[in-house]
């Protein structure tokens, strides 16, 4: 079977693809302009921008979000119930993004699907007999949060990645390998710092 020509096909079989690309970029500038709609709502007005998400992503069933939020294109994102995202989060989703339920996500994530080759000339093409730019190359991986994940502060996961279900990751982690279900990880690679136990519900009045 021969390989897809068009570059949103390649994009989401998870192959190269040369950029820039005019139906990319289109899809881009219709995502730009909700998140501008977005960020202009209030800080109270969940249910504006509620409707203006369940527009223009792929699966959506409610989240509690503070501007001001990046999404790439939007059609690629799933969020599940009761997710909550801190403000300046961006999410490239040119592979799916799939944030489950109860998911809480801190302020200043990134959640990357884009990548590109590490060797220069395979990425940055000059054309030979100008010497000016010609295209680049592009590949995006999926990302999936699982359920009851908490992603702290500035943290930046890379395409590829699953977080397990309960898992904790640190402030300021940097995920660029799967991480298992209820541990506590971080660093640069995130790494698994411990597991995370298992206990009863808090009772009002007690703390974590």
């Amino acid at each position: 079977m021969s390989e897809p020509e068009r570059g949103y096909d390649r994009m989401l079989a998870g192959l190269y693809y040369s950029v820039p690309d005019a139906e990319l970029e289109a899809m881009q500038a219709t995502a730009t302009e909700n998140c501008r709609l977005l960020n202009a709502t209030g800080h109270t007005d969940i249910a504006r921008r509620n409707e203006i998400l369940k527009g223009f992503l792929k699966s959506y069933e409610g989240v509690n979000m503070i501007p001001r939020i990046t999404i790439e294109y939007g059609l690629h994102l799933s969020i599940g119930r009761h997710v909550f995202i801190n403000t300046n989060c961006t999410i490239l989703d040119g592979a799916p993004v799939t944030i489950q339920d109860c998911v809480a996500i801190g302020p200043n994530v990134m959640l990357l699907t884009a990548g590109h080759s590490v060797v220069p000339e395979e990425r940055y093409v000059v054309d030979p007999e100008t010497g000016d730019f010609s295209h680049a190359f592009s590949i995006n991986k999926p990302i999936t949060i699982e359920d009851h994940c908490w992603l702290g502060a500035g943290t930046i996961v890379l395409g590829g990645v699953t977080i397990g279900e309960g898992t904790t990751v640190a402030a300021g982690s940097v995920v660029t390998r799967s991480l298992p279900a209820r541990v506590l990880a971080g660093g640069s690679p995130a790494r698994v710092i411990r597991e995370i136990p298992e206990r009863a519900s808090l009772r009002p009045g007690q703390t974590p």
